[in-house]
């Protein structure tokens, strides 16, 4: 699948759009997104699950919407090939969510990148030794460089040691005016909420 994501750091918006269906999704950053809450459990057959909860499903045949819970398994079978590892991350912010509320900020001063001057912070909790099973300490933390100027972010990285490095990185920055089409949505597109990511999961789901 394509998308095209339009950055608009003037009139603080973001938007995607969807090529093929000719959609364009609003997203106003000066309103943070109401995500669905999060859970985790273990089936009695021994299956990690992890439950999307109160998502809202859209029925046209019966002009209604209904919520429900959404539920996602990782078989062993899954974690043995890899699958596993890649939702490490999601599994790991669900159940660090007692110790990332004690999360500590460094500023790391001022560093160039590519010639663009940026700011950095450094965010990091730890998970005392014992806690989850682990024999020593695990500390999380996430590395973030922003350029004032260009309000973009120009490096990040988050490091845990259960799941590696990921790491972002901002390159060939044009300085130059970009054209205004860059950030005008196509007149034949159809504008959507940001809702419309969960309604659009939910509806593959189905089919």
């Amino acid at each position: 699948m394509q998308t095209v994501t339009i950055n608009d750091p003037v009139a603080n918006l973001t938007w995607i759009l969807k090529p093929q269906e000719k959609v364009a999704i609003r997203i106003d950053r000066n309103r943070p997104a109401a995500l669905p809450p999060i859970g985790r459990r273990k089936t009695p057959d021994g299956v990690d699950e992890v439950i999307v909860r109160r998502v809202e499903r859209v029925n046209p045949d019966a002009h209604q919407r209904t919520q429900e819970d959404v539920r996602i398994q990782v078989p062993k079978t899954a974690a043995d090939n890899g699958l596993g590892m890649r939702l490490a991350p999601l599994a790991n912010a669900i159940d660090d969510a007692k110790w990332s509320s004690k999360t500590v900020t460094k500023d790391l001063g001022a560093r160039d990148f590519g010639g663009i001057r940026a700011e950095g912070k450094l965010r990091s909790y730890e998970i005392p030794a014992g806690a989850i099973g682990n024999r020593n300490p695990i500390v999380v933390s996430d590395e973030t460089w922003t350029a004032p100027d260009l309000q973009v972010t120009v490096y990040t990285k988050h490091s845990d040691p259960r799941s590696g490095d990921i790491v972002f990185r901002l390159e060939n920055v044009k300085r130059e005016e970009p054209a205004a089409a860059l950030f005008t949505v196509p007149a034949d597109y159809t504008v959507r909420g940001p809702d419309a990511h969960w309604r659009d999961k939910v509806g593959r789901a189905d089919k």
